[in-house]
Parts: C-alpha cells; structure tokens; sequence
C-alpha cells in the first residue's frame, strides 16, 4: 500500500534484544533495522577526568549485507572509518547528549553502538531514536543498581527525515525518496518541541524559507507520534517489573495483535485510534473490553442511554478480543491520547474460552488494571467480574475457572481508585444455572441483562 506524504512507515521497537548490553534495542523502521546496544564503562574521556561528570558517545557503522547494492566492505579492510559513518556516529552522539544531565552520570561513559542489519533510508533517525530507548534502558539500570540517584534524563530526543518529492513535502524518506528527493532535511528535536540538529540539503536547486517551514512542521507531526510510542515504552519498563513470570510460567501479559486472525481487526484498530485523535480528549466513562463491552452499542443500548444519557462515552470493547489482544490495541495508540472520570473494565472471558486457567487469567488482568493505573492516573476503575456463561465454548470447568480467576482478582480491589462491579447472581437461578432469559447466546446479555448491569455501574460509577 502507498504511504501518503504525511504518513511514517510502520515503527517497531523491540527492547532487551540482545543479553548483555545495559541497554539493547531492534529499532525496525520500516525495511530499515538498526540494533542499537548501550554500554556503561566505569570512565570517561581524557578531558573529563576529575570533574565528576559522565559523557554519552555512539559508534555507528553498517553490516557488509545491509544494502542491497552487493556487500558493503567493513573499515577495518581500510583501516579507517568512511568519511559517512564517522559523520552519522557524530550526529547520533550531539543528539544523545543532548537529552542527558551529564552531571547527574558519575564519572562513567555511555556508549550507543548502532550498527545498520538493513538499509531502506533513515538510518541515522532510527539511530538516534532506538539509541535514545536503549540509552534510557541504560540508564534505568544504573538507577536500579544504586550507581546513581538521580534520573540525568532530562527529555527525549527523536529524529526523523523530511523532504521535498515530486514537488511535495514528504515525511520519512525510504531509500527510494531519498534518493530522488529534490530537498532532503533530518530533524532532531526533544520531546518538550526544541531542536537538537536540522541538517537540510537543497539537491538541485535552492529551497525557499516556506519550504523550509512545511518541512519543519511535518517534521513536528511526524515526531510527535514517535514520542507517543517512546512513552509508551517508558510505561513498559514500569511494567517488565510487574509482570514478571511466575516460576511455574503461569502468566505473562504481552501484547497480541489478530491481524491475521482477523482481517477487519487492524482496520477497525487504526480507525478507532483516528477517532481517538481527532475526537474529544476528555471523557466521563471509558469502556474496555471484548464484544460484552463492544455490544454496549447494540443490546445494550437503550440501557445505557436510559442511565448514563449525558455521559461522555468512549467504547473501546471489540469483539472476540482476549487480555493480550486489549492491551495490545491500548499501547498501540487506543490507551493515549484522552483522559477519563472513570473506567470500566470487563476481559477475560475469551482468554477461558482458550481455555485459560483462573490463575493465569487473573494475572493477566493483574497486569492490565496496572497498565491503566499508570497510565491514567486521572481515572477511577471499576473492575467487573467476568460474568458466568453456559454455551459449549468454553471447555470443561468453565464455571470454576471464572469463580477462580474473579476470587484471585480481588487482591486489585483498594476501594478507591480500583472498586469491583459483581453481578454475577443476578445471572444464576438459585441452583447456580445460567439465567437464559437474560441472555441471548449464553454468553451475551440480552437487553434485559444489560439493563441490570447499566443500573449497577449507575450505583457505583455515581458513589466514586
């Protein structure tokens, strides 16, 4: 598919790539792949020896098969560095530093290497910007460690190429833009809107100040959706702690997308993401969840509309979706970019018609109300237990696998900023069989069953 001007290639950062390094990151930029790696050493330069401050330098260089016009010699055959590499590595370190408090190091240097597994355009970008996330990663673990006390990154930084093609401003040059583009121009900024680098080139004839300004400001967007995914990755680190594998691998949340489970999954993804950017920033409830949540819309309805009627609602329930495949959609641009009063969740239920233990869906859920704590902080949740089924989906013990995960998720509940909606009774006779007048596949409330569960969120969303 054509990219339009204005639109990045697809961006994908991997962390702890490799073992050993402090910081180690695959940055994949479109067909452009970069390994960036951080490495502490306890010194620094001649000119800093004594002075209590640390230094943050890179080293670039590109592998022998990463271009497609036939292998590429390493500079030790030539016993020195090509004149390119050497202003790249300068580049990437100017732009490092230009984030950190060398004050705040220690007497010790960090070292980006970024070295290029494939070149598609943009390799000095995806550099600094996957050298910018193993950098931090570095950091962080000097942090941990106790070697400092104090955070010396003072923001980010992030670069991105812009240049004038077939007369047209365009955002991210692959290879084939950049070597036919009219004027090309890197732009290294911090994620609080100021400049590091501009480095532009007119090649062929000269560009004009308007030029340069369409260039800058398409620079800006292009970055501003960059920082967005290099926040996210921040929450990440946060997270690596929290959902650590038990010894028995019980649970671990990763994000799973269905793209090609599903092919409307993406599509409806990217709109509800376009929704979220264009639309209102500020919501009374946000709902999320799988298609119970998603049905909202449906039978659900009427029973909404009767309670909560001048309530500003976002709904990000879709059907089918499991745990994994929520947070997936949510630190993919779904969980930015809005602020609520509250949130209400409902998942798991598909994750036990995987046949999923208890256990392993309640640490799930442990990870995912976590996520949302710390990214909204604004927010109240309220966590609804998953409600009782009775169709064939779902496997043997389906009943005690739900009673199981619920009872295990009760640890998340701090009658504050996490209260609990349980309505499950209303959906059991009294011998604990499935009221089906309330649903209409044994899984899904009718508008009956959503009418009782608008009027129970009505009571706890209204006594937060």
């Amino acid at each position: 598919m054509k990219r339009k001007c204005d639109q990045l290639r697809k961006i994908e950062i991997i962390r702890n790539f490799t073992k050993h390094a402090a910081g180690s990151v695959l940055i994949k930029w479109g067909d452009t792949w970069v390994l960036c790696t951080a490495s502490v050493e306890e010194k620094v330069p001649p000119f800093l020896k004594d002075t209590g401050k640390g230094w943050v330098t890179a080293e670039y260089s590109m592998l022998p098969g990463s271009t497609g016009g036939g292998r590429k010699d390493r500079d030790i055959k030539k016993l020195k560095q090509d004149a390119r590499s050497t202003e790249i590595q300068r580049l990437i370190g100017r732009s490092l530093r230009a984030a950190v408090d060398i004050t705040k190091l220690g007497e010790r240097q960090i070292t980006i290497d970024c070295d290029v597994l494939q070149a598609d355009g943009g390799t000095r970008c995806a550099s600094i910007t996957g050298g910018m996330v193993a950098l931090q990663d570095a950091i962080d673990k000097l942090l941990s460690d106790g070697k400092i006390t104090e955070n010396p990154i003072v923001h980010r930084v992030a670069a991105v190429s812009v240049g004038i093609c077939d007369g047209k401003p365009t955002l991210d040059l692959d290879y084939i833009h950049d070597s036919t583009a009219e004027v090309d121009l890197n732009v290294v900024m911090t994620d609080d809107g100021r400049y590091v680098e501009l480095q532009g080139t007119a090649e062929h004839n000269p560009f004009t100040e308007d030029s340069l300004d369409a260039l800058r400001s398409l620079a800006k967007k292009g970055l501003s959706k960059i920082f967005k995914l290099m926040r996210c990755l921040t929450l990440l680190v946060f997270m690596a702690c929290m959902f650590a594998v038990a010894d028995d691998g019980t649970a671990a949340l990763k994000a799973v997308d269905r793209s090609r489970e599903k092919g409307w999954w993406m599509p409806r993804h990217e709109k509800t993401v376009e929704l979220i950017t264009n639309g209102a920033k500020e919501y009374d409830i946000v709902l999320i969840g799988d298609s119970i949540t998603d049905f909202w819309s449906k039978s659900g309805a009427k029973p909404w509309h009767e309670k909560f009627g001048e309530a500003k609602t976002l709904n990000l329930g879709v059907m089918g979706d499991r745990i994994e495949n929520i947070y997936w959609r949510l630190i993919n641009g779904q969980g930015q970019g809005w602020k609520a009063k509250t949130i209400m969740l409902l998942a798991g239920t598909n994750n036990i018609g995987k046949r999923a233990s208890g256990e392993k869906v309640a640490a799930l859920m442990e990870g995912l109300v976590k996520y949302l704590r710390e990214s909204h902080p604004e927010a109240k949740i309220v966590l609804v237990k998953i409600f009782p089924r009775a169709d064939n989906k779902a496997g043997a013990n389906a009943k005690e696998r739900i009673d199981e995960a619920n009872r295990l998720t009760e640890k998340l509940i701090d009658g504050v900023n996490i209260v609990k909606l349980d309505i499950r009774q209303s959906f059991l006779n009294d011998d604990g069989s499935l009221k089906e007048e309330l649903f209409k596949d044994k899984l899904h409330p009718n508008e009956s069953g959503y009418r009782i569960w608008a009027a129970a969120a009505f009571d706890v969303i209204n006594n937060l």
